[in-house]
């Protein structure tokens, strides 16, 4: 265990295709509008989000990986973009758009949308993912996309106010506010899982993979949000709460997160005595995306560090 992450005994591996999406993408998000300028391209190649499509999906072959390429750019600029939103407008927004999004998942041939660039690009996506889903992974992809929008709504409000949530509310949305177990239904629904009674095993997976890569990548942008005086990360929450010293809420950290991770591999023990072949199939796409959301977090921290320290001008 190390000051600033958490150690997996598995290993990240990354698509052998994954440089091979970035013309398509960035032509996608330059048509509707979520990259509109040269140097806004410019520092999307330099920070290769590709890169974390290859880690979350590093089997899937090139037509699948262009699709959910898009699915990943579209999230990671999205993040983008709220990121820069004025303080008292977050939660108005969260709740419009969380709106217009409800409305394609429910409507997908009704072309009316509003003009926000997003709301288009989500229409373009989704629209092309119907009729690849069978079962009931549809249902479950919509429910991991509305948890994430209702995650955002509730920071927002914390965001929008200048107050702090507790520590046990911010664990509560944790597993959503990533964006994680969008992805995760996104590879299971690609699986053909039928996650109605006959695999309720796979929610547990789920909710402990989200809580898992929510504070893994706490514990790595702690130093980055310190330093863009961000009021709403867990080990901030902590320390204030607690009031404890930032090494020991760090290592309180890691050890929760440890938690999650043990819980994880007990579930994979109990798998291999039943050799369940589909179940432990999608345990690992889920230990695969953890360790890539790691893995897309290392780099990414060293990105910005390289930033600010003028590596990138």
């Amino acid at each position: 265990m190390t000051s600033n992450q958490i150690i997996y005994p598995f290993g990240s591996h990354i698509n052998p295709l994954w440089d091979k999406t970035e013309s398509s993408t960035i032509s996608w998000a330059a048509y509707f509008g979520l990259l509109y300028a040269d140097q806004q391209i410019l520092n999307f190649k330099k920070v290769k989000p590709q890169r974390l499509t290859g880690r979350l999906f590093p089997n899937s072959n090139l037509p699948s990986l262009k699709f959910l390429d898009k699915w990943v750019v579209f999230f990671f600029l999205l993040e983008d973009w709220m990121a820069s939103i004025e303080k008292g407008r977050a939660k108005d927004f969260q709740i419009s758009f969380k709106n217009s999004i409800d409305h394609i998942m429910r409507n997908p041939h009704d072309d009316k949308l509003d003009d926000f660039p997003f709301t288009h690009a989500f229409h373009n996506i989704w629209s092309e993912l119907l009729g690849t889903i069978e079962g009931n992974g549809f249902l479950y992809l919509k429910r991991s996309i509305q948890k994430y929008f209702d995650a955002k709504i509730w920071l927002s409000y914390f965001l929008d106010s200048g107050r702090s949530p507790t520590v046990s509310d911010y664990m509560i949305s944790i597993c959503h506010l990533e964006g994680a177990t969008i992805f995760l239904n996104l590879a299971w629904s690609f699986s053909g899982i039928n996650r109605i009674r006959e695999y309720p095993l796979l929610d547990k997976i789920e909710y402990r993979y989200g809580r898992l890569v929510g504070i893994s990548n706490d514990l790595i942008y702690s130093q980055f949000e310190i330093e863009q005086n961000d009021h709403i990360y867990l080990l901030k929450l902590i320390q204030k709460e607690y009031k404890l010293p930032e090494i020991r809420c760090l290592y309180l950290l890691q050890n929760i997160g440890i938690q999650y991770l043990k819980s994880i591999l007990d579930i994979e023990k109990e798998l291999m005595k039943n050799t369940d072949p589909f179940l432990i199939q999608n345990l690992e796409i889920a230990k695969l995306m953890a360790a890539g959301f790691k893995a897309w977090a290392l780099e990414f921290q060293k990105h910005t560090e390289n930033t600010i320290n003028g590596t990138y001008s």
